[in-house]
C-alpha cells in the first residue's frame, strides 16, 4: 500500500473510537467487520492484479505505438496521496452533524470502498485488454509489461473517482457549516477537484502514456463507481437527523479533438 497507508489507518482508528465513545449511532461490529473485510479484500485483489503480467496474448484495441517516451507529469504517488488527503479531509472537516461522527465515518468507509473497487476494475481491464501505450515502441526494457497496460487510464479513473465522491459529500453534508453555508464554496471545491482530475487525465495523453479513449473511459468509470458507492452508503435516511439525502446526479460531457490538438473535457454536475 505504500507509506500513505499510515494516515488512513490512523484516521480509521480515531473515527471508530470517536463514534463508539460518542454513541453517535449503534455500531454493528459484525457489519463493520464484513464491510472492512470486503474493502480490504477488494483493494488487495486490485493490488495483486496490478502486479501481474498482462493476461491478453494480443492487444484487443489498436492505436499508435511510436510516440516518444516521457516521464509522468503526475506520478502515481501523487494520486495515492491525494486520495489519502481527501479521505482525511472528510473526517477533519466538520459536517452538518458535527465533527468526527457517523457521517464522517460512513463516508470515509464509502470513499475507501470506491477507491478500492475502482482500482480492481481498472487493473482487471488493463490485464484483460492488453492495449499498447502510445509510446510502447520506445518504452524502457524493464517496463515492457506496463507498456501494454494502456486501457484504461488508472490515473484518470482514480482522479475522477476522488473528485466525484468528495464533491457529492461536500454538496450533501456541508450545508450547515459556516464556511460552506452558501453554494459558492461547494462549487469552488467541485470545480477545483474536477479541474485537477481533468488535468491529470490530460497529462496522461500529453505524456504519451494513454490514448484519448483510455482517459475518457477511465474518467467515466471512476465517476460512475464513486457515484454508485456513494449512493449505496448514503441512500438511507440519517438516523440522527431523519433527513433524507438529496438525490445527487452528475453528467459528464466530453468533447474530443484530434490528438495533435489535445482534447477538452467538460464536466457538468447537477445536485
Amino acid at each position: 500500500m505504500g507509506s500513505w497507508k499510515y494516515p488512513v489507518i490512523l484516521v480509521t482508528s480515531l473515527l471508530l473510537i470517536n463514534v463508539v465513545q460518542g454513541n453517535d449511532d449503534q455500531i454493528s461490529w459484525k457489519k463493520e467487520i464484513v464491510d472492512w473485510s470486503v474493502i480490504i479484500g477488494v483493494y488487495t485483489a486490485g493490488h495483486v492484479v496490478g502486479e501481474m503480467d498482462v493476461w491478453a496474448k494480443e492487444s484487443y484495441l489498436a492505436g499508435s505505438t511510436d510516440r516518444p517516451y516521457h516521464e509522468s507529469t503526475v506520478p502515481s504517488s501523487w494520486v495515492k496521496w491525494s486520495a489519502s488527503l481527501v479521505g482525511v479531509g472528510m473526517v477533519m472537516i466538520p459536517n452538518n452533524s458535527g465533527w468526527m461522527n457517523s457521517v464522517s465515518y460512513k463516508n470515509f468507509k464509502g470513499f475507501a470502498g470506491a477507491v478500492s473497487l475502482n482500482r480492481l476494475l481498472t487493473n482487471v481491464a488493463k490485464n484483460t485488454v492488453g492495449r499498447k501505450r502510445p509510446s510502447f515502441d520506445n518504452y524502457p526494457d524493464d517496463e515492457r509489461n506496463d507498456a501494454r497496460k494502456s486501457f484504461f487510464s488508472g490515473h484518470a479513473s482514480t482522479a475522477f473517482c476522488i473528485a466525484t465522491y468528495s464533491s457529492l459529500f461536500v454538496f450533501d453534508n456541508l450545508d450547515g457549516v459556516d464556511y460552506f453555508d452558501h453554494n459558492l464554496g461547494k462549487w469552488l471545491y467541485a470545480t477545483g477537484a474536477f479541474s485537477l482530475a481533468a488535468f491529470t487525465a490530460y497529462s496522461r495523453v500529453a505524456d504519451n502514456k494513454h490514448h484519448i479513449s483510455d482517459v475518457i473511459t477511465g474518467s467515466l468509470l471512476g465517476s460512475s463507481v464513486a457515484w454508485a458507492v456513494y449512493r449505496y452508503f448514503n441512500g438511507e435516511k440519517s438516523q440522527k437527523t431523519g433527513i433524507s439525502r438529496r438525490e445527487s446526479r452528475f453528467k459528464v460531457a466530453i468533447n474530443t479533438l484530434d490528438y495533435r490538438s489535445g482534447f477538452n473535457l467538460f464536466i457538468s454536475i447537477t445536485f
